[in-house]
């Protein structure tokens, strides 16, 4: 005993209908759009806003400093806000020329809290040459685990003569 044609065509719309929802869901997650994971398996991100420099250092005739500037920021230029995953990892550049007529040493690097200040490459203190013009560094800085925060991230620089050196603390 077959259906009434009714009762098939119903069965057949109904099947159709189905059929066209999980190609439409399987179509957004091959794209990205739908993302099928437990939401406890990501941290989820946080925003960087920016990044406020200082740098504790000498002067050269009391006016400008060993590195330049010793309060800059980056901003828009530089790459933030930038979003970050909470509770990773992330390295921050900083170019350093030296103006002045002798050696300067960049001893250390501190991270305001909520950040941490993890390492860097190459591994301070480094004692930077007279005249070198773009002494690179990168410094590996811990997020705190807080997804949708907006933090500014405020890192010091301490630098020291040659002579004085960086000290054991």
């Amino acid at each position: 005993m077959k259906g009434t044609p009714l009762r098939r065509r119903l069965i057949f719309w109904a099947t159709a209908a189905l059929a066209i929802v999980v190609v439409i869901l399987i179509v957004l997650v091959a794209v990205g759009d739908l993302r099928i994971t437990p939401s406890s398996s990501s941290p989820g991100n946080l925003t960087v806003s920016r990044v406020q420099w200082t740098i504790i250092q000498g002067a050269i005739n009391n006016t400008t400093g060993w590195f330049g500037p010793s309060h800059f920021n980056y901003t828009y230029y530089e790459g933030y806000p930038a979003q970050i995953a909470a509770g990773s990892t992330f390295g921050v550049a900083l170019v350093v020329s030296n103006l002045g007529d002798t050696p300067h040493w960049m001893c250390s690097l501190l991270a305001t809290p909520p950040f941490t200040f993890v390492s860097s490459h190459p591994t301070l203190p480094v004692l930077v040459p007279k005249g070198e013009d773009d002494a690179g560094f990168t410094f590996n800085i811990e997020t705190p685990s807080t997804p949708g925060a907006v933090l500014v991230l405020n890192l010091t620089a301490v630098a020291a003569s040659q002579s004085a050196g960086c000290g054991t603390g």
